[in-house]
């Protein structure tokens, strides 16, 4: 027993019923007011973070219509002012050059509405994504503070409460969780980079 690593130690002293120690059972609940307190304030800063999104996609669209009004007003007083005074092959080649500019206008408005509205949907989903993944980690805490009382509450805790089927499943679906999260996380930041850039 002497030759034994502590850790392994450790592990065999859990995996055989050992009772656990009050002051685990007190860290294990400080863990879990922690995430739900992580939960809570990833919640208000989310939805604080949407709000202030949703106003800049608001004055950015104002924007975009106050740039379509001054540029309808600027092809109507061409076509009131100057047109008439040009000869018969002027007039329509700068008929032709204002129908143009206005569908180009047009079309660049559409863009930049579309571009605005699908960056606060992905404000929006990597959001959520964010709550999902905190929500996940406090199954993995759940799933662990189980097990350290017995592994008969583990698998309990895991396929009844938790609805897994085992704790390997349990583990793949956080690993497949975390590399959207960190990607989401970039794509955020590189997301409200291009909005102080572009959008302010």
């Amino acid at each position: 027993m002497k030759d034994l690593n502590p850790l392994v130690l450790l592990f065999i002293l859990v995996v055989s019923g050992c009772a656990t120690p009050p002051e685990i059972k007190q860290l294990s609940l400080k863990q879990m007011e922690y995430f739900d307190s992580a939960i809570e304030a990833v919640s208000a800063q989310s939805e604080a973070l949407i709000i202030a999104t949703e106003i800049i996609v608001k004055q950015a669209k104002l924007g975009i219509e106050n740039k379509e009004r001054e540029s309808k007003a600027s092809m109507q007083n061409m076509a009131v002012n100057i047109i008439p005074t040009l000869t018969g092959e002027e007039k329509e080649e700068t008929a032709l050059k204002m129908i143009s500019e206005v569908e180009e206008t047009v079309k660049v408005s559409d863009k930049s509405r579309s571009t605005l509205d699908k960056d606060l949907n992905t404000v929006r989903n990597k959001s959520n994504e964010l709550a999902q993944y905190l929500r996940k980690m406090k199954e993995v805490h759940l799933a662990i503070d189980a097990y350290v009382q017995s592994e008969k509450s583990g698998e309990k805790v895991v396929s009844d409460m938790l609805k897994h089927p085992s704790v390997n499943d349990l583990i793949t679906k956080v690993n497949n969780i975390a590399p959207k999260i960190n990607q989401g996380s970039q794509d955020l930041k590189s997301l409200i980079s291009d909005m102080e850039e572009g959008w302010l």
